[in-house]
């Protein structure tokens, strides 16, 4: 399908969809690393780790895998995640924290953070390996730190908006034209884009904010569905198509993470909600800490 500016769109979402998703996991961050790096990481596990492994059974299910083949399959899921299977950045998210809880182990300092980042994006100028995702973790991680450190340090940072967003509009338009080939301007592009969506968020009215937001949180828990159902909801051709086939398969993810929260089985195993303890009557009731907010929250202030 030939589309006036489509190819121009692709090249725009491929460049830094991944970086953003993971940035803004970075951002989020701060405040709620907790103070035990067990009881953490056992956290995560829960809500990423068990639905990467449940949505790769549906996967298979879908795909008609023999059952004789399950055991198998599962296991090159766990040692190659983004070969073929939709839901790979569930597993190198959590492997992206556990990295950065044996960093904060090591040191507290944001600079060794810093620097841990760049040397692991330095890796993959020598073609890093692709067992357990590792190439994909090096090329993550340093956006996930970017976003830490961002969220961490926003206040210092707001008065530099203005200019690092439309440095990087400028600088994203030029590098999606130019599609230099290498590390460094994809590094480069994807950081753009980053920046490039800021003015996005600053520029879009709060209605449409609001209920972007709105899906987020919906969809949060299956990856935004879109992978899961895009295969069944794609519909017409040109624009119009393209924009029906993105209404439907958000409104079909949002509706197939509504209908998941109905029993605690398919909300735990399918979108990581777990039940939460039970508080004692005689355990005092903990005030409300102040936590960082997304952006797309953090702008409707």
């Amino acid at each position: 399908m030939n589309l006036p500016g489509a190819h121009w769109a692709v090249l725009f979402m491929l460049s830094f969809d991944m970086p953003l998703f993971t940035f803004l996991s970075g951002y989020v961050l701060p405040g709620r690393e907790g103070t035990k790096p067990s009881a953490f990481l056992r956290g995560k596990a829960l809500v990423l780790l068990v639905p990467y492994f449940a949505w790769v059974t549906v996967e298979m299910l879908q795909r008609r895998t023999p059952p004789a083949l399950w055991a198998t399959r599962l296991f090159n899921a766990a040692i190659q995640p983004h070969l073929g299977y939709q839901m790979w950045y569930l597993w190198v998210l959590f492997a992206l924290f556990v990295v950065f809880t044996l960093a904060r182990v090591v040191s507290r300092s944001d600079i060794w953070l810093g620097a841990l980042a760049v040397a692991m994006g330095s890796t993959l100028f020598f073609a890093a390996p692709t067992v357990a995702g590792i190439d994909k973790i090096v090329w993550l991680f340093p956006f996930f730190v970017l976003g830490y450190l961002c969220g961490k340090h926003r206040a210092a940072l707001r008065r530099y908006d203005v200019a690092w967003a439309v440095g990087g509009v400028a600088g994203f338009a030029v590098l999606t034209w130019l599609r230099l080939p290498g590390v460094v301007p994809a590094f480069a592009t994807a950081i753009a884009g980053i920046s490039a969506s800021w003015v996005l968020y600053r520029l879009l009215p709060k209605p449409v904010i609001s209920a972007q937001a709105w899906v987020g949180r919906k969809t949060l828990g299956i990856y935004g569905g879109q992978m899961v159902l895009l295969p069944y909801l794609v519909v017409g051709s040109g624009w119009p198509g393209v924009i029906a086939s993105e209404v439907l398969v958000m409104a079909g993810a949002t509706l197939l993470a509504w209908a998941l929260g109905f029993t605690t089985f398919t909300r735990a195993a399918f979108l990581g909600q777990w039940p939460k303890p039970a508080r004692a009557p005689s355990e005092p009731a903990i005030a409300p800490t102040s936590e960082p907010l997304p952006i797309a929250e953090e702008l409707e202030r």
